[in-house]
């Protein structure tokens, strides 16, 4: 099969692309004015007065496990290497378990703003002070990689500079949560999953259309190898085995949601502990539903490209920008559509 040309995007799309920011931004900059007409203290900007609604508060904590490079990984995980990605949904399983009975009960009663404060009133404040230095020199590492996934995902579709736009982005980013608090990112967080998560859908059931349904992603799957589910080799360096799963990225899942500063922070910022347990089972599902369609655009876009993968063609330069060329070349809704789903991968 001959590949098809470089597709970039259009003017309608870079207007949509900030139409996306320009309202991320405006939710900062409102909770910035309300919170100066109301006098608020440093509890109603760290914890929204420790009264935030369920729905929103269970819709950040989604966004705060599901990244925009999170989205594009999952995908290109399936699309590169199979459906072992499904075993993520077991491991929320556990990880819900051991949230709800084990961590949230203990950080909730105490009303603690993070775990280095119970670090400290359990130990000292050395042991304070070192794992909140852990935390900052893990965040270091971390976030670039969360900014550099979806700039990544813009390059591809724009031709801009990679730097230009992973530091812009951060910019735009530092400003809507640092003006206006807890609110305001989630808000934007509960914006922003919205945005991904409906686009996401709408390239699924685009998909499927477009490579003739599910019968044909299924026989495609099933002629490339990738109809296994489960990996139970005791090869260390084998990807996607289940222990690898089990013994390696539950312990970081559980961090992530559980004791990490952010999903601690949002926790106590409802109003009781039932509606805290609450919001666990709420952002399960949506986090189901969120790996499930990623999985099917993967498995999607590896029928698609059976036959002339875009990355062997050198269309893309990287694996990673295959979502992005997938969307632009095959599942694109209506004009403007690709703009709205590379500005949604950004959600932080």
């Amino acid at each position: 099969m001959i590949a098809s040309a470089v597709v970039q995007f259009s003017v309608l799309d870079y207007f949509c692309f900030a139409i996306v920011f320009i309202v991320s931004l405006s939710i900062g900059i409102h909770y910035a004015i309300l919170a100066r007409k109301r006098g608020s203290n440093i509890e109603d900007y760290l914890l929204g007065g420790r009264n935030m609604k369920l729905v929103p508060v269970s819709f950040s904590l989604v966004a705060t496990a599901v990244s925009g490079a999170t989205v594009v990984g999952h995908i290109t995980e399936t699309y590169a290497y199979g459906l072992t990605m499904w075993m993520f949904i077991v491991i929320a399983m556990i990880r819900l378990v051991v949230i709800q009975y084990i961590f949230l009960p203990v950080f909730y009663e105490l009303q603690l703003l993070s775990s280095f404060s119970y670090l400290e009133q359990r130990f000292d404040r050395t042991v304070k002070k070192i794992a909140s230095a852990m935390y900052l020199v893990a965040g270091i590492i971390f976030m670039p990689i969360v900014i550099y996934v979806p700039a990544l995902a813009f390059q591809r579709v724009s031709g801009l500079n990679l730097y230009v736009i992973a530091a812009t982005i951060t910019v735009l980013c530092i400003v809507y949560t640092a003006i206006g608090g807890i609110k305001a990112v989630v808000w934007t967080d509960v914006f922003q999953l919205v945005l991904i998560l409906t686009s996401s859908i709408v390239i699924m059931i685009v998909g499927f259309n477009n490579v003739g349904g599910m019968r044909n992603v299924w026989e495609a799957l099933d002629r490339g190898g990738r109809l296994v589910f489960v990996k139970l080799d005791l090869d260390l360096e084998e990807r996607g085995t289940i222990w690898g799963y089990l013994f390696s990225l539950i312990f970081a899942s559980i961090y992530h949601m559980g004791l990490s500063q952010s999903s601690i922070q949002r926790y106590t910022a409802l109003p009781t502990l039932q509606k805290a347990k609450q919001s666990l089972w709420i952002q399960f599902g949506v986090y189901m539903i969120i790996i499930l369609t990623d999985l099917a655009i993967g498995s999607i876009m590896y029928a698609a490209y059976e036959d002339c993968d875009p990355f062997s063609a050198g269309l893309i330069a990287k694996i990673d920008q295959t979502l992005p060329h997938f969307v632009q070349e095959r599942a694109s809704l209506f004009p403007g559509f690709n703009g709205i789903f590379i500005a949604g991968i950004f959600a932080p």
